[in-house]
């Protein structure tokens, strides 16, 4: 998105270039004055301020020409997927405005990795996901701000100097290639092995190969290919649940791949939202999956019916048990009296928001921004309202007297 601090960073590294122009062009002429020049009566001093004097502007010139490419300072664009937009100043994005993350989050937009990196490594048994989480940040609101030509070599020099740290492994791993670094990813196992956040980031680095490759494929090779794409994302699944059994993250990854955007359909993603859903105690993330199946499901429907068997995006809450699942599942979740907050929890409350304003439902609509406060991610607004979340968002509001 562009912003205005985006626009004066841009003006800033113009003025910059113009400058070395301007500095090289008196580089070059002191050069050439000195090379044409009668040096028979300068002497020592003579020479020596003219030297001096060029070399000046030349390292003037060359100084305005290198970008800003240190680990701290950020780069000329900081883009973000989940920027406010301008029309809900004082919304942040459910990262933001998550208490567990605040901090972290504030900390690598600022160029200081270190509150992200502190809790990564206190994140362990009962909070694998939130390793998950703090991986994405640090690409998409840290890594992101480099140098894009330098980044490479910046994201390595970052690799060595921490000797092989798990989480800048992670990170280098999600960064380089569709399918992920699997190298990096394969050392950080081998750095800690109970760890099964490597595992669940393969399922993240296949998703968009599989979109990519549902979208591209003859429709007489597309069930052989998802056939496919389904045993290569089986082992990452089940060695995440061999480590973790309840991580959200891994049903939540496995889910996308299962969907019908990817290499699956609707009865697999339900199928699988549903097994795990069913083995999770009431007041987790995890009772919420087959709400979270349905929201991914709606999200792949073309906006008309050209399918008799599938509906549209338009009808998908009124085909027979769809919304009633969705209450359900809200209800064993985050509803329960035994449910306690988790990173998850705004933007689960987010999503069930789409699907209550999209089926019409406005009393669990108004209940879950209540709850959500001041949060909003336009990416999680998308399947309701296409290129205009915000407005979709400031509707549901108004709908419930929240605006």
């Amino acid at each position: 998105m562009y912003t205005e601090e985006v626009g004066a960073k841009r003006r800033e590294r113009i003025t910059s270039i113009l400058w070395g122009v301007f500095f090289s062009a008196l580089t070059v002429l002191c050069v050439v004055g000195i090379v044409a020049s009668d040096h028979v009566d300068w002497g020592f001093g003579g020479w020596a301020w003219r030297v001096a004097g060029t070399l000046v502007l030349g390292a003037a010139a060359a100084g305005s020409f290198l970008p800003d490419w240190n680990l701290s300072g950020g780069s000329s664009l900081e883009l973000s997927r989940t920027d406010v937009p301008a029309d809900f100043d004082g919304f942040m994005s459910t990262y933001d405005c998550e208490p567990r993350l605040a901090a972290a989050v504030q900390s690598l937009k600022q160029g200081d990795p270190g509150p992200a990196h502190a809790m990564f490594h206190t994140s362990r048994e009962g909070a694998w996901g939130i390793r998950f989480v703090l991986v994405r940040l640090a690409l998409d609101r840290y890594v992101a701000t480099w140098n894009a030509l330098a980044k490479d070599g910046m994201m390595d020099g970052l690799v060595t100097r921490t000797h092989g740290d798990p989480l800048w492994l992670l990170v280098r791993g999600l960064d380089r290639g569709q399918a992920g670094r699997s190298v990096d990813f394969e050392e950080a196992e081998r750095r800690d092995p109970a760890d099964p956040t490597p595992s669940v980031l393969r399922l993240y680095a296949m998703r968009a190969r599989a979109e990519r490759e549902a979208y591209h494929a003859p429709p007489s090779e597309q069930e052989a290919m998802r056939a496919r794409g389904r045993a290569a994302a089986g082992p990452a699944y089940l060695h995440a649940l061999s480590l973790a059994p309840e991580l959200f993250e891994a049903h939540e990854q496995m889910l996308h791949l299962l969907s019908p955007g990817a290499y699956g359909s609707d009865a697999h993603a339900l199928d699988l939202a549903r097994r795990a859903a069913a083995s999770a105690p009431p007041g987790t993330d995890q009772a919420f999956l087959p709400a979270y199946a349905h929201y991914v499901i709606y999200a792949s429907l073309p906006e008309t019916q050209a399918d008799p068997a599938r509906p549209s995006r338009a009808t998908y809450f009124q085909w027979p048990g769809v919304a009633e699942e969705v209450a359900v599942a809200c209800a064993r979740s985050f509803d329960a009296p035994s449910y306690v907050p988790t990173h998850r929890t705004l933007r689960l409350l987010h999503i069930a928001a789409v699907m209550h304003y999209a089926s019409g439902d406005l009393p669990r609509l108004r209940g879950e921004l209540a709850r959500a406060g001041p949060s909003f991610d336009p990416d999680l607004w998308v399947p309701v309202a296409g290129i205009y979340p915000a407005k979709a968002f400031a509707d549901a509001r108004k709908r419930v007297n929240l605006a």
